[in-house]
């Protein structure tokens, strides 16, 4: 349906995830809301309002450069504002009702984020914001707004809010922050945590299972883990609402349940442990925990990480770019050295990258030992010598070659990976 109004076309959507928390005065929903639209060149549009908080107000300007306003509603009581603008450093300052903030100049493109923490005696619930704009053409811009609502903490206390700027949630009332690193696991990477109880650890544990947090954990206690596996996996996007099933005795955590969920481009995994008395309400604060999860956008990290693998019939592996097609040798036994391991090229065979095993031998000037950095010669040449097997890599790239591919090529052949397993 197509309705005319002075701002543009606006597309609104409000979802409010959670039941009332009750009461009345500035009490609001705890959950998410979350709107956009999109605005005609020289209009100012609400993008979103929530009673007790404020508004954000999208202006696109008669070049279509999208601005962001925020005005504090005049329930709202005074408050600590931090915002992560789209550049320069994060604006901090002090918020009364009735203020406006405006963090960005007006822009093609805006990202923010934003943490309300009021000050007050009582009703007192921390926000946080994900605000986002765009220019769509030239007369027209979007925004869009998603506002997670913590729960009614009470008065003001410390420690309300944990956060790893890319990532924030709101503790439940007793819940304490934890940190760092429980156990020897780098990846999945470990994020946040949240406890029950004041977790009294100082060194990570030496296997996967945090057995330091297990042993101190109380009866009706629980525990909640983020990870992070940054070698983006294939996984669900993120529920509306978490829901957390039966518990189960979990590999390495014990009893708990886990879920694993993809966002922004991220796969997150949140592990909650649970004492043996724990009961429902425990399971509903950790549910409540993770729906006030804000999860931001990040780069993506830098190559190869991603990069799927490629194995030999022996065991050797190397990381594979994007669109790139790759062989492997694939009998072992029946092909003598020297022979070919591995033929990597991109989509249009501008660049392939040759790696071969050539008859065993001492290490060399051509076959330096393995320790030491790949280095190659002006020809785009290297080798490598472990346990006597020897090994050699030619990076070929024709004149109209791109840079990045060549590089990609290098970056590749880094991650070569040879195994002594059956190799005779």
């Amino acid at each position: 349906m197509r309705t005319a109004l002075v701002a543009g076309l606006v597309v609104l959507t409000i979802a409010a995830l959670t039941a009332p928390a009750g009461g009345g005065g500035r009490l609001r929903p705890t959950g998410i809301d979350s709107a956009d639209l999109r605005v005609s060149a020289g209009h100012a549009q609400t993008i979103l309002s929530i009673r007790g908080l404020g508004r954000w107000t999208a202006s696109c300007s008669a070049r279509a450069r999208v601005g962001v306003t925020f005005t504090a509603d005049f329930l709202l009581p005074t408050s600590d504002l931090v915002v992560t603008p789209t550049t320069g450093r994060p604006l901090e300052r002090r918020i009364d009702p009735g203020d406006t903030v405006r963090p960005d100049q007006a822009a093609t493109v805006i990202a923010q984020h934003w943490q309300i923490a009021p000050f007050a005696a009582a009703q007192v619930q921390v926000s946080s914001a994900t605000v986002t704009a765009r220019r769509v053409d030239a007369r027209t811009c979007s925004a869009s707004v998603v506002v997670v609502t913590g729960p009614d903490q009470g008065a003001t206390r410390t420690a309300a809010f944990k956060t790893q700027a890319d990532l924030a949630w709101t503790l439940p009332a007793g819940w304490s922050a934890v940190g760092p690193r429980l156990t020897a696991v780098g990846d999945p990477a470990h994020r946040l945590a949240a406890a029950t109880f004041a977790l009294r650890q100082t060194t990570p544990d030496r296997t996967c299972a945090p057995e330091t947090a297990r042993r101190q954990m109380p009866p009706d206690g629980a525990l909640v883990l983020l990870l992070e596996n940054r070698e983006f996996i294939k996984a669900p996007q993120r529920p509306p609402r978490f829901r957390l099933g039966p518990r189960v005795n979990l590999e390495c955590f014990g009893l708990g349940r886990t879920v694993v969920w993809a966002e922004q481009g991220r796969a997150v995994q949140a592990v909650v442990m649970y004492g043996p008395r724990a009961g429902a309400e425990r399971r509903r604060q950790a549910e409540a925990l993770l729906d006030s999860l804000v999860v931001q956008p990040v780069p993506p990290p830098p190559p190869p990480a991603g990069w799927r693998f490629v194995v030999s019939d022996a065991a050797d592996s190397m990381r594979v770019p994007p669109g790139w097609s790759a062989r492997a040798l694939r009998h072992k036994q029946a092909t003598p050295r020297p022979r070919r391991l591995f033929r990597l090229a991109n989509r249009d065979r501008t660049v392939v990258v040759l790696v071969r095993e050539h008859r065993r031998g001492p290490a060399s000037v051509a076959f330096p030992p393995a320790g030491e950095p790949l280095v190659f010669d002006a020809h785009r040449r290297a080798g490598m010598a472990w346990r006597g097997f020897r090994f050699s890599i030619r990076i070929f790239g024709r004149a109209d070659a791109s840079a990045r591919d060549l590089e990609w090529a290098e970056i590749s052949a880094r991650t070569l990976g040879v195994s002594g397993t059956g190799r005779g």
